[in-house]
């Protein structure tokens, strides 16, 4: 340990503890521009996604209940 951090008592000095860092060169920076739906189709795409997702889920659920777990579990797990 160095000298700096041998002093822990309160109002002690703070040591040193700056760096040399090298030059950095400016960031980059670029124009991004954001595309978007319109929010009334956003709005149908999450209803119809919603009932999609549970209508899976029943079918799902009901294929499994029927004995036949291979088509059932992964319908209900989409379905979630």
């Amino acid at each position: 340990m160095t000298a700096q951090h041998d002093d822990h008592r309160p109002g002690a000095p703070a040591g040193d503890l700056s760096i040399d860092a090298p030059d950095m060169p400016e960031p980059q920076v670029r124009e991004v521009t954001a595309h978007s739906i319109p929010g009334g189709v956003g709005l149908l795409l999450t209803v119809v996604g919603v009932f999609a997702g549970v209508g899976l889920a029943i079918v799902g659920g009901v294929t499994g209940a029927g004995g036949n777990n291979a088509v059932g579990v992964p319908l209900l797990i989409l379905g979630v």
